[in-house]
């Protein structure tokens, strides 16, 4: 995926879920891109989700959604800025 930016450009997400609680947890690792900083943004619906994570380095964004072709729908995102790795939880409310 990084290819045109680096030939060793390497990217490892490892996803656990909680089957006690209603939480995510997301790591991200990226290695052979250190000359650039990475976003990992995520795109929700409601305010029942909620999203923490080691990186303090976050901004509230405008997001859109395209569910059919020509129809464009605004809708929220959160990403988060961080340089190697980042772990980032995601709790939602049933």
């Amino acid at each position: 995926a990084f290819r045109h930016l680096n030939n060793k450009g390497t990217h490892n997400r490892v996803v656990k879920i909680s089957k006690r609680e209603t939480v995510w947890y997301v790591k991200d690792q990226v290695e052979n891109l250190d000359f650039f900083v990475k976003k990992q943004m995520w795109h929700y619906i409601d305010d029942s989700v909620f999203f923490s994570s080691n990186s303090n380095n976050y901004s509230n964004e405008i997001s859109f959604e395209s569910n059919y072709y020509g129809q464009k729908k605004e809708g929220k995102a959160i990403s988060f800025c961080f340089e190697r790795q980042i772990k980032t939880k995601i709790n939602y409310q049933n």
